[in-house]
């Protein structure tokens, strides 16, 4: 009887160990271009067989996996009241917080982002699109009294940063102050509970501080209803829903557009409504918990929303495609890293003036091949060999910047349902130095 016994316990056990390993790989996440919350990146891709990349592969996507680490971290801090992720620590309250870097400083770094805003804006309005360049606050820099003895960290240098910003002329909303100044009874951060990001309420005031700013209605809270969040059980989180809801297209339009390896999430939403078409470049704040669909893209006819982290910096590409009436470049404060914002791209990202000249030279033809991908189609055109600053094409309707393509050809990507009659299109190229522009036609 008792070798009978624990022979079935031994079974038991056999069975508990065989569900725990094969429920995982059952379980396995085989999507492409997923973003991971806790670890604020996305998730491995299969691009290759390496052993290092399958090993990163298998550990990013087993079955459970961001459930198994909260479950993991949330005994830990419970019991022994400590973090077992290496990017977070406790605080004096409590909370939980990402690590900080100890009394950053305003450097070139920074000087060299302004000047790209800057530069970004200037070329939206030049063919008359709204720019707004949207900056929220980490927990850790509002709350940095809260932060646990021996973290040496102020906010010194994003208080220049926007102070230049604003000496700049950039259109700048500014969530850091905005969430310094605002008196609310309810915590803009949950306690323990996604510690990088805003909880829907925080989303909900600065977002309605940003359509403030842009001039379009903003949130009315009654419009939505407050529900325990089901992700975290450990304490009282909320989420906001609202059946306000615009119509998704995220599915028809994501597929075939240039963006950065790491960085692919992408959004396109609908509205019956006469507001204007919004491009958004954003960070997690915004994607978080489909915080645009349920903030921002009930008040715009079309709302497109682009990963920001590099490919911010090819924002002629997405002008070219989307034809947006506003733009918005959304960001943390804690993303001022080279891992998000490169600076070579930076120093490198090619923004043409408005072509305005009317003197055109008459050339031969350049040979073109074209490129369906999804919704998108992208014209390959042989670049000239005169070297000229600035290439374009004209339609009888409208103006395109071209892209370099490659060391041979230049390039336009436009929605496939806006595609033009090839016979009545131009190529320009035109000196920065010289009024006179060069007009080439395509074969």
């Amino acid at each position: 009887s008792y070798i009978s016994g624990f022979n079935m316990l031994k079974k038991c056990f056999l069975v508990v160990i065989f569900i725990l390993i094969i429920v995982p790989i059952i379980c396995f996440n085989h999507d492409k271009d997923v973003a991971s919350n806790i670890d604020n990146r996305m998730l491995t891709e299969l691009t290759d067989f390496k052993l290092e990349t399958v090993n990163n592969y298998v550990n990013d996507r087993i079955g459970f996996r961001e459930r198994a680490i909260n479950i993991y971290n949330a005994i830990n801090e419970k019991i022994f009241n400590v973090s077992t992720n290496p990017q977070l620590m406790i605080g004096k309250d409590n909370n939980i917080y990402p690590i900080v870097n100890s009394i950053p400083e305003f450097n070139d770094y920074h000087e060299c982002f302004l000047n790209t805003i800057k530069n970004m804006q200037d070329y939206c309005e030049e063919r008359g699109v709204e720019f707004y360049y949207m900056i929220e606050p980490s927990k850790a820099t509002i709350m940095t009294d809260k932060l646990p003895n021996g973290i040496n960290y102020n906010s010194y240098w994003l208080d220049e940063f926007i102070s230049k910003a604003k000496d700049m002329g950039i259109n700048l909303v500014d969530n850091y102050n905005y969430f310094k100044e605002i008196d609310v009874e309810i915590p803009l951060y949950n306690k323990r509970y996604d510690s990088y990001h805003w909880n829907d309420d925080g989303a909900f005031y600065g977002i309605n501080n940003l359509l403030n700013s842009i001039g379009v209605e903003e949130n009315n809270l009654e419009d939505f209803t407050r529900e325990k969040y089901p992700g975290a059980k450990d304490e009282d989180v909320y989420d906001l829903t609202t059946d306000l809801k615009p119509e998704d297209y995220t599915d028809k339009y994501k597929e075939g557009l240039m963006m950065a390896d790491d960085f692919k999430e992408f959004l396109y939403y609908k509205q019956n409504n006469n507001g204007p078409k919004l491009l958004s470049f954003e960070g997690s704040y915004l994607l978080t918990n489909d915080r645009t669909e349920k903030f921002i893209a009930n008040h715009f006819s079309e709302t497109i929303v682009v990963h920001d982290y590099q490919n911010v910096f090819n924002i002629n590409y997405y002008l070219n495609i989307f034809k947006p009436d506003i733009v918005l470049f959304e960001m943390a404060d804690y993303t001022f890293q080279e891992y998000y914002f490169a600076r070579y791209y930076m120093e490198t990202m090619q923004l043409q003036p408005v072509l305005n000249v009317d003197n055109f030279i008459q050339k031969g033809e350049l040979q073109y091949s074209k490129e369906i991908n999804g919704e998108y189609i992208t014209y390959i055109i042989k670049n000239p060999d005169e070297s000229f600053d600035y290439k374009y094409l004209m339609t009888d309707d409208d103006v395109y910047d071209l892209y370099k393509y490659d060391n041979e050809n230049i390039a336009l990507t436009i929605l496939l349902e806006n595609d033009f009659d090839i016979n009545n299109v131009s190529v320009i190229t035109k000196d920065k130095d010289n009024n006179v522009g060069c007009s080439y036609k395509l074969k």
